[in-house]
């Protein structure tokens, strides 16, 4: 999904990883532990719940970090596979796209769409 990496789309983070990352942070980069308030008499959610990222393949970035649903092999969940891919119809090819005028292309019935 490089596209995904050029065009900055944000992925789920995976909660557990996230927290066990920010508590160790990252020494060799000069990065200190975090801690965060977990109190869940402020908020039934995690500080750590519901965070995205910009998709990255940059080795800096440890792909673990990204939350992979169950069965797949990728952090791009079905409706983040679909909404890459719509990206990626409707972006300049100087993006990498294909530079689809889709709703043009739909009024003059050159492509079938259902809504």
């Amino acid at each position: 999904m490089t596209f995904a990496a050029k065009t900055n789309y944000s992925v789920l983070l995976d909660p557990i990883f996230l927290e066990k990352t920010l508590r160790v942070g990252n020494p060799s980069r000069h990065i200190c532990p975090v801690e965060i308030l977990d109190d869940r008499s402020i908020t039934p959610y995690s500080p750590y719940e519901h965070i995205y990222l910009s998709y990255s393949t940059n080795a800096d970035i440890d792909p673990h970090l990204y939350a992979i649903p169950t069965g797949e092999k990728t952090p791009f969940f079905k409706n983040s596979r679909l909404k890459v891919i719509l990206n990626l119809l409707k972006a300049c090819t100087r993006d990498g796209g294909c530079n689809l005028k889709i709703d043009k292309l739909l009024h003059k019935k050159k492509m079938l769409g259902s809504s």
